[in-house]
């Protein structure tokens, strides 16, 4: 009824109206939609990404472990995340497995606001993600230690701003991406069904 009531609807129409409107929606359609909504939200300019898989099959997590079916691929939603509203600003869906370091530039393009800190996990860190010269958004990505040592002086410098980041408590802003993986997981499921990429 409240909804009825600020759409200016007299009636209520059939669920297969709905369905089938929304059956017709294009994904620009969908992205004009999206980005109205976020003109409701104040961003704080503080964002966290990360990312989340979804099984493409039915089999349980127990199931697998007991016939030993390790899962080759599945599907990726890596997503920008506003820390202060926990509104999703931005996302990107992928296969995986595979880094997440090759979204962020596309994650930042479809953001609507201006950002001035983010926040993310190891699955960032990849050429070029990391800045050493202050441009805005800031990008604070713990660097991976390959081969366990940080060599050179960009990454032992990318490791410090995480230690410092870590210890004045900015970081710890990132658990707010697992808050929203779990909301995720817990509305659809931790697996899709569908048989068409575009549903």
């Amino acid at each position: 009824s409240d909804m009825q009531r600020i759409l200016g609807w007299e009636r209520v129409p059939d669920h297969s109206t709905l369905h089938r409107a929304f059956q017709k929606l294009q994904e620009e359609q969908i992205q004009e939609l999206f980005s109205q909504v976020l003109k409701f939200f104040k961003p704080s300019g503080i964002l966290s990404c990360d990312s989340t898989g979804l099984r493409e099959d039915s089999a349980s997590f127990y199931f697998s472990i007991r016939t030993k079916k390790i899962r080759r691929r599945w599907i990726k939603l890596v997503y920008l995340v506003d820390t202060k509203t926990q509104a999703c600003l931005s996302q990107a869906v992928a296969r995986g497995p595979g880094s997440d370091a090759g979204y962020l530039e596309i994650l930042e393009r479809q953001n609507p606001f201006k950002a001035w800190l983010e926040i993310m996990d190891r699955g960032f860190d990849g050429k070029g993600n990391f800045r050493l010269k202050f441009t805005l958004p800031f990008r604070i990505i713990p660097p991976i230690s390959r081969g366990g040592r940080i060599k050179s002086f960009e990454r032992i410098i990318q490791r410090l701003i995480y230690v410092l980041s870590v210890w004045l408590g900015i970081y710890g802003k990132r658990w707010i991406s697992e808050t929203v993986n779990y909301v995720i997981k817990r509305k659809i499921g931790d697996s899709l069904r569908e048989r068409k990429e575009e549903t």
